[in-house]
């Protein structure tokens, strides 16, 4: 599926107008406020808050075995950045079921935390960054 296609169906699922979303998500991304990331059918949105600190919204299609990939893929080009924390809204546009997706995360070896911002639902500080 197509970055659009996904978003669009995650769209519906959540009851969100997919029009709004994406004209959001394109200008986060043109204004260079964000940065979308694409694997499988599932994509990232890092949305900048602060230098070396984002908010990330899961925006998903995915069965679950390739959401832990999609996951992998992510987690990656996340310790290959400059980011040092990532936060996670429950507010956000996620997998419908935060629990997993956080289960699965610390699985993979991240320490999941509980946030040092009440804006948030959880936080992580990134091993490995730059």
């Amino acid at each position: 599926m197509t970055p659009s296609e996904i978003i669009k169906k995650e769209a519906q699922k959540v009851g969100y107008d997919a029009d709004v979303l994406l004209r959001k998500i394109n200008k986060l991304v043109s204004n260079g406020t964000g940065i979308l990331l694409h694997k499988n059918n599932s994509l990232l949105l890092l949305i900048f808050i602060a230098k070396g600190v984002v908010e990330l919204h899961l925006i998903t299609d995915d069965k679950p075995a390739a959401i832990a990939d999609s996951l992998k893929y992510f987690i990656n080009k996340i310790k290959e950045s400059d980011i040092q924390k990532v936060y996670g809204s429950t507010n956000s546009i996620q997998h419908n079921d935060l629990q997993k997706t956080l289960g699965l995360l610390d699985k993979m070896g991240i320490d999941v935390q509980k946030p040092d911002n009440p804006r948030y639902h959880w936080m992580a500080t990134v091993e490995g960054s730059k």
